[in-house]
């Protein structure tokens, strides 16, 4: 890479590395999401699955709302991280969690969020200065629009290929309703299932 090319991307280094990073999360979220929702919320009735994707939908709107307004996106991330940090430090503390290993699992949620927070204010430092020289927007609409679309497209992709693979897990089971303990016998084990609750 030319020094030339390393100063025109400098300071743009932010506001990318910002943008792959809620995009990271985001996917990961969806991933989790929609899996948990095939495998965990299969026998409940209509809304109750949905729940498990209100985390990579809530983390979609955060991405889309910095990538549209960085400095609002920006102090909300940071405003997240730390209410996700006392929240979970509260819950780890009643729980018995609290100490380091707490802490080095804790941090790369809360600590990202408030790094990624701190990276869009960033952007929308250097977005502010390409105002003011009167820097254009690219006229072609999927140059201009291609974080938003990379934003929408990776996670709508993985939420695709999560369904691709258990949809049809899904349509194979029977559930007979019955939520009592249950004899399980195979493979030279002998269970009770538990029953529910």
């Amino acid at each position: 890479m030319t020094h030339n090319r390393w100063i025109a991307i400098k300071p743009r280094l932010p506001g990318i590395v910002a943008t792959a990073l809620v995009i990271v999360t985001t996917s990961l979220w969806v991933f989790w999401g929609s899996a948990e929702m095939y495998y965990e919320g299969w026998g409940n009735p209509l809304p109750l699955p949905l729940a498990y994707l209100i985390p990579g939908v809530a983390c979609l709107v955060f991405t889309l709302v910095a990538l549209r307004w960085p400095r609002l996106g920006g102090w909300l991330l940071i405003a997240v991280g730390v209410l996700f940090t006392i929240w979970w430090s509260i819950l780890a503390s009643n729980r018995g969690w609290f100490g380091m290993r707490w802490a080095l699992t804790t941090f790369p949620v809360s600590g990202m969020l408030a790094l990624t927070g701190a990276l869009f204010l960033m952007e929308a430092r250097y977005q502010g200065r390409l105002r003011a020289e009167g820097r254009q927007p690219d006229p072609r609409w999927w140059r201009r629009n291609l974080r938003y679309l990379i934003a929408c497209g990776v996670p709508l992709a993985i939420f695709a290929a999560v369904s691709a693979y258990h949809v049809p897990i899904l349509l194979q089971r029977v559930d007979d309703g019955d939520r009592g303990a249950r004899l399980i016998e195979g493979n030279g084990v002998t269970l009770v299932w538990a029953p529910e609750g």
